[in-house]
């Protein structure tokens, strides 16, 4: 009897196996073990727009703080502008930009050359979404006093949300270069290398922040996720927990989200679920916890639950495809392929070139019997990844499952020619060349397998029923030795093997099963 394998994509967490024995003309065929891609994306360690938008409002912040600083004691005998500086900055710490920018243009009124008013003004209006005037009275502000940093640090970021990353860069390193001791400077210049995917550079600036300011919580944060792209999950745990330590509220939902997606790199998926907990009570609505606390309960084996949290995370954010991909994964878990192969069909509508989308939607098909459908969606995968190999295995499975084995034999061709030494792949082409009555060519597949794992139970089977088939005794039985000796479960299942017909009443093969 020959067997197919199919293996799981090699993945960090969990792995998706389910069996299943499908017998063509009183022959078994493959031993399936359909996996699929699972490509498990921490989000906040994936998806830069969203950290792109936190950035943007933690640089805000260090603005808004930064602008109360110009605020003058109101004992001294203060000329007009300044007086009106404090109301209006008073009026801004209470989110009433109209009338803060109604006192920023009167103090301005009595000195058009305060620049501190045109940052404040500047940043009333950001907030406003006044986007054409804040950059024109940054740009003031800049003219009257090219040394004053807070300027170069709204523009940048004004140029950061537009998407001007290189003008947002030049405006931020300005700034240090003014002032080398002005940590938001390099907070807001680490942003952008976060953006740009410059993680190295991003910690760098991010560090240099920190030396500057041991308690600076936003820092902290933010070098936790640039280390968390960089795989140094220890680093993440590092600062997000010194960023809990440092919120005296313990109110960062980011930090808590962080430290636990960590914890699920580094294995620690009980304690992780317990910070992802925690990011929740202090945020519901956080649509990335729920989806990444989906993650965590997949791997405990927790998958009604896992489909529960990424419903929570798609009713905050119903176009995120990476939930609905990870939902099918946790459906098909359960076995239920038909409502997996819809999920990720919602997914795809979001995202129609998403690689792992199409590759676990073959593998749920797969299960369901629908071989040609599972084809047709392996090669919509491989469009977009030609060079995925368990994609061409698991595609020659399912052509071996329609008996199309010359096309099965070039599949597995293809996944040996992006992996050479994959033993499945070798085996798996050596049990379509001896469908195909191509023993010799079988046997030689087969010995490339052992090769590469030589306790392989069962190639060392296979080759035994092939010279079976051929009437060769003493390579029959020498190799089916071989396989009882990994594994002692042919002892029973050579005894009613058709491929030993040949040599069954054999004494030797006879005292072998005994």
């Amino acid at each position: 009897m020959f067997y197919f394998k199919q293996f799981s994509r090699a993945i960090i967490y969990s792995v998706k196996i389910s069996l299943l024995f499908i017998v063509f003309w009183g022959v078994h065929l493959p031993n399936i073990n359909p996996a699929a891609a699972q490509n498990i994306n921490l989000e906040f360690f994936s998806n830069n727009s969203l950290v792109k938008v936190d950035s943007i409002i933690r640089i805000d912040k260090g603005i808004e703080v930064r602008l109360y600083e110009y605020q003058t004691d109101q004992s001294r005998n203060l000329p007009p502008e300044s007086q009106l500086l404090n109301v209006g900055l008073e009026k801004a710490s209470k989110k009433n930009y109209e009338d803060a920018i109604i006192n920023y243009t009167k103090a301005l009124q009595f000195n058009p050359y305060f620049s501190k008013a045109y940052v404040s003004r500047a940043y009333a209006r950001s907030q406003l979404e006044q986007v054409e005037k804040a950059f024109q009275d940054y740009q003031k502000a800049v003219d009257i006093d090219p040394n004053l940093v807070e300027p170069y640090i709204g523009l940048g970021n004004l140029y950061f949300e537009q998407g001007n990353n290189q003008k947002a860069l030049e405006n931020f390193t300005i700034a240090t270069d003014i002032n080398n001791n002005y940590y938001d400077a390099y907070f807001s210049r680490g942003s952008v290398y976060l953006e740009l995917e410059k993680y190295e550079e991003a910690v760098q600036d991010f560090s240099e922040a920190i030396s500057l300011n041991p308690k600076y919580i936003d820092a902290y944060v933010k070098r936790g996720y640039a280390r968390g792209t960089l795989k140094d999950y220890e680093g993440v745990v590092k600062d997000s927990t010194k960023a809990i330590q440092l919120d005296p509220k313990k109110k960062d939902y980011d930090a808590w989200n962080n430290r636990g997606l960590a914890l699920f790199y580094l294995g620690k998926s009980k304690k992780a679920l317990e910070d992802l907990n925690r990011s929740l009570k202090i945020n519901p609505y956080y649509s990335h916890a729920h989806y990444n606390r989906g993650l965590v309960l997949r791997s405990l084996g927790q998958y009604t639950e896992a489909i529960a949290s990424y419903d929570q995370a798609l009713l905050y954010k119903p176009d995120d495809y990476e939930a609905w991909n990870n939902r099918g994964n946790a459906l098909d878990d359960l076995g239920k392929y038909e409502e997996a192969v819809a999920s990720y069909d919602r997914g795809l509508q979001y995202k129609s070139d998403d690689y792992d989308a199409w590759y676990n939607r073959g593998n749920a098909l797969d299960d369901l019997g629908k071989y040609e459908e599972a084809v047709a969606s392996y090669d919509r995968g491989l469009q977009y990844k030609p060079d995925d190999y368990d994609a061409w295995n698991n595609r020659g499975i399912a052509l071996g499952h329609l008996g199309k084995y010359e096309e099965a034999t070039a599949s597995f061709d293809q996944t040996l020619q992006y992996q050479p030494d994959d033993y499945g792949a070798w085996y798996n082409r050596g049990v379509a060349l001896a469908y195909l009555g191509k023993y010799e060519e079988a046997i030689s597949s087969y010995d490339q397998a052992l090769r590469y794992k030589r306790d392989y139970d069962k190639a060392w089977y296979n080759k035994a029923c092939i010279y079976g088939i051929q009437g060769n005794l003493s390579l029959a039985v020498s190799h089916l030795e071989k396989a009882i000796a990994y594994n002692p479960k042919y002892k029973d299942q050579a005894k009613t093997d058709q491929d030993f017909a040949l040599i069954r009443e054999q004494p030797e093969f006879q005292e072998l099963l005994q």
